[in-house]
């Protein structure tokens, strides 16, 4: 960088530059690193505004679709739950008559403990109502021994214990009178509740046994209708396993043909074989037994006892021995080939 100047004046001395330089470079070297920092930041919250965006989007793309076509999308949704439902009650009849039966059982179960909870209630109210009876019967006797009393001795006390006792009296009748229909409507309710509960139990025993034959109905038809099947499938076939049967007939005719051909072919090719092994075994007989009789113990023995061989040779001459050495070489080589071309 050129140091700044004004017209022919320069603003930067030598050490100024340098100072400026590296303010400079540290100004640069701020600015990335910022960016360094800052960037992944503003990628990512531009990349979540943009997939934030896409999916209001397509949600208020989802949300016209489904509020323009509501009436038809309900409909559907209906014949939809009606199929499962349809479609589950097919599945297992008699679950779902054994599943219903239970709820009705859980009910009557629960009629049964409000029954006893009027029962309770009834009783207690009874016994209110017995206690307020005897307490009027005793206080109107208290009473009326007080009156009298009153009336022989002429004692404003005893009057007032009469009107004490006849107030007491008056207020248990007075409250028995207010228990009354409240008894009446405990007794009407627990009468027609004992009368459902009666019918509901002679009827949930007879749905039971009704559910245990159609069980049974249901077992044996579909027994039955195995049976069928199994001899429909048999007089007219299934297609497709009737299908399966004829490929693996015909692969197997295939394997067969190709077993027989393959062994055929073996034959034909190893025939000439066994032939020429036959005829050599018979020459290679009559070899052995010629040999045999040219020879006795004594006379073989001469004839593989190399050493008397070897003596017998030492006067041969050079030219001799190699003239003997080539015939037996060529003698050698013939009979190995012959060997050869018997055993091909």
């Amino acid at each position: 960088m050129e140091a700044l100047t004004t017209g022919q004046k320069k603003v930067w001395n030598g050490s100024e530059q340098v100072i400026g330089y590296i303010v400079a470079l540290g100004l640069l070297f701020g600015v990335g690193y910022g960016l360094y920092v800052i960037l992944p930041f503003l990628i990512t919250l531009i990349t979540n505004l943009a997939i934030f965006v896409g999916m209001t989007v397509a949600l208020s793309v989802l949300a016209y679709v489904i509020i323009s076509n509501r009436k038809m999308i309900s409909v559907g949704y209906q014949i939809i739950i009606k199929k499962v439902w349809k479609a589950l009650i097919n599945s297992n009849p008699i679950a779902i008559m054994e599943i219903q039966y239970d709820n009705w059982t859980r009910q009557k179960e629960k009629l049964n403990q409000n029954i006893i909870t009027l029962k309770a209630s009834r009783e207690e109210l009874v016994a209110i109502m017995d206690d307020n009876k005897d307490v009027a019967n005793t206080k109107f006797k208290e009473a009326q021994k007080a009156q009298e009393l009153a009336t022989e001795r002429n004692s404003p006390e005893y009057t007032r214990q009469a009107n004490n006792n006849a107030i007491k009296a008056q207020r248990r009748v007075e409250s028995n009178k207010m228990f009354l229909p409240k008894l009446q409507a405990i007794e009407t309710a627990l009468n027609y509740c004992q009368r459902v509960y009666d019918a509901w139990t002679g009827d949930l025993e007879l749905l039971k046994d009704d559910i245990n034959m159609k069980k049974r109905d249901l077992k044996v038809l579909s027994r039955t209708n195995g049976v069928f099947e199994m001899a429909k499938s048999y007089i007219s076939g299934n297609s497709n396993e009737r299908v399966m049967y004829e490929e693996a007939t015909q692969a197997y005719a295939e394997q067969v043909s190709m077993y027989v051909a393959n062994i055929k072919r073996f034959t034909d090719q190893t025939k000439d074989w066994v032939f020429n092994k036959d005829i050599q075994e018979a020459i290679n007989t009559e070899e052995g037994q010629k040999f045999l009789s040219m020879y006795d113990e004594t006379s073989f023995n001469q004839l593989t006892d190399f050493r008397n061989l070897m003596e017998d040779n030492n006067n041969v001459t050079f030219v001799e021995a190699s003239n003997k050495m080539g015939n037996l070489e060529a003698s050698t080589f013939i009979k190995s080939n012959t060997n050869f071309d018997q055993l091909r």
